[in-house]
């Protein structure tokens, strides 16, 4: 505790003023861009904002993740404590499902996860639109996305050689111009940070990190499942889903895979993420220089 950082410090003692038991053991999760997590005697996960964004956002999550909960066919965080800028739940045991796991399944397990990912993301696409609005859902993160696409239009291009402006601009515009209806969707829908996987079961147990959940394409969820298992899997997935029919579906999921690091870039640059920036630019410039 004498060299834990400040804020550290003030998170766990307001833990320890109302957890039930002492705290024993603490693993600092510090990889979000948005919250700091806590992990408690390794069953109980506390998130803390790091900003007034993240903070706000939270305050949504809590409201839509109360009433998701009951109808979401895979556990998702359940929040039993819930502070004015912060919450704690139990942890949800397992493996985050990344590439490596992801590719060690069996055609048979594959299946499955293939009906549980079609499944879950149904219930989510399928939240009623107007009950989201209530709970405080907005419009593609409350225009986040068509601000950082603005950002990279009015900031970042005028910077690029003439070839890479254009392909990056002829991007952003075929994702922006490709009509969708709009649903709620969980928005980080990332398989290898925020989906979790029971080996021995050899099946889905768990989505957390409803943080980005807002209204917007439905393609957007399934950008990890057509880069994980390509289109065949996309299409095991869609043989599970109950959302609204769309043959575009693939189309505009491939689209947002092409804009992510372009979105990514402009979003590092407007907060300051230099590294990421650089990061991003560099890719953007391997693709289209």
């Amino acid at each position: 505790m004498m060299n834990m950082d400040a804020r550290i410090k003030k998170h766990l003692d307001l833990i320890g003023s109302i957890f039930p038991s002492a705290i024993s053991s603490v693993i600092v999760h510090e990889e979000g861009d948005d919250f700091l997590v806590l992990e408690i005697n390794h069953g109980w996960m506390f998130r803390f904002p790091r900003n007034v964004v993240s903070a706000k956002a939270l305050q949504v999550e809590k409201g839509f993740l109360a009433e998701f909960k009951a109808i979401s066919p895979l556990p998702v965080p359940d929040y039993r404590y819930i502070g004015g800028d912060f919450v704690g739940y139990p942890k949800i045991i397992g493996t985050l499902l990344d590439m490596d796991v992801f590719r060690e399944q069996s055609v048979q397990s594959l299946n499955k996860i293939a009906c549980q990912m079609g499944q879950f993301l149904s219930s989510v696409h399928t939240f009623p639109v107007e009950q989201a609005r209530r709970l405080g859902l907005t419009e593609g993160w409350d225009g986040w996305q068509s601000k950082g696409f603005r950002h990279f239009q009015d900031v970042i291009a005028p910077r690029l050689s003439p070839v890479m402006r254009h392909a990056a601009m002829g991007c952003i515009e075929r994702t922006m111009n490709q009509p969708f209806e709009t649903t709620v969707i969980h928005g980080d829908f990332s398989l290898e940070d925020h989906v979790f996987f029971d080996e021995k079961n050899q099946e889905l147990c768990g989505v957390i990190d409803f943080a980005d959940v807002t209204l917007n394409d439905p393609a957007h969820d399934f950008q990890n499942i057509v880069e994980y298992g390509g289109e065949g899997f996309f299409n095991e997935v869609m043989e599970h889903y109950q959302g609204v029919p769309d043959p575009n579906l693939l189309q505009r999921t491939r689209f947002r895979i092409e804009a992510r690091p372009i979105f990514e870039a402009a979003y590092s640059s407007m907060f300051g993420f230099d590294e990421r920036y650089k990061d991003r630019m560099a890719y953007i410039e391997q693709r289209y220089g």
